[in-house]
């Protein structure tokens, strides 16, 4: 990778650069971090990536209330318009307007 130009070098590593806004729980515990299943009862700190470094913005008593609060709302349900302003249904069976011959074999 020595002779890869400059801007394929700079296009795979924004690629993997983590997106501004990114947002993460973080254990409040001692020693190593772990995995979320160990401690799900622990505190844990919300932290967002603004590009440069992780800003803290806020603590959850535990895992679930740490999920909920990073986990966007899901939208409302939709009205769907009456049956009687959907189009007509295609007749059943389908048949196709151009007819179709099978080539022989």
């Amino acid at each position: 990778m020595a002779d890869e130009p400059l801007d394929e070098w700079a296009a795979r590593r924004a690629a993997r650069k983590r997106a501004p806004g990114t947002r993460r729980a973080v254990p409040l515990t001692d020693g190593p971090q772990r995995g979320a299943h160990v401690h799900p009862e622990a505190p844990r700190a919300l932290a967002e990536w603004d590009g440069i470094q992780w800003s803290a913005t806020g603590v959850a008593s535990d895992y679930a209330s740490a999920q909920r609060a990073l986990t966007p709302p899901r939208p409302e349900s939709v009205e769907l318009p009456p049956t009687g302003n959907l189009p007509p249904a295609p007749e059943q069976p389908f048949r196709p307007t151009v007819p179709f011959y099978r080539p022989e074999t």
